[in-house]
């Protein structure tokens, strides 16, 4: 979702493509967000101020499908202790 809004912001219809194709080459597992998932996103939301919804629901279900790595852009979300191996990445 993040990454989409520029492109469609700018109507950048190459980018778009392209997130489409990159995620269709990585195969990447795509799941709905379930009670469970809501619920841990509460909880983590009430132990760290700054984190916003969006931010939670994403570590929540990297928690709750205990995925290997968490990929950001977002220095702060290092502070986040549930998540596990974190990977930073410079913003593009």
């Amino acid at each position: 979702m993040e990454y989409m809004v520029n492109p469609y912001k700018f109507d950048n219809q190459q980018k778009i493509q392209n997130y489409y194709e990159f995620q269709n080459y990585l195969d990447i597992k795509k799941n709905d967000i379930n009670t469970e998932i809501a619920s841990y996103a509460g909880k983590l939301r009430s132990q760290y101020d700054f984190l916003k919804g969006m931010d939670a629901l994403q570590i929540s279900a990297c928690h709750c499908y205990d995925c290997d790595y968490f990929v950001t852009n977002d220095k702060s979300l290092l502070q986040v202790k549930e998540i596990k191996n974190p990977i930073l990445v410079a913003s593009m």
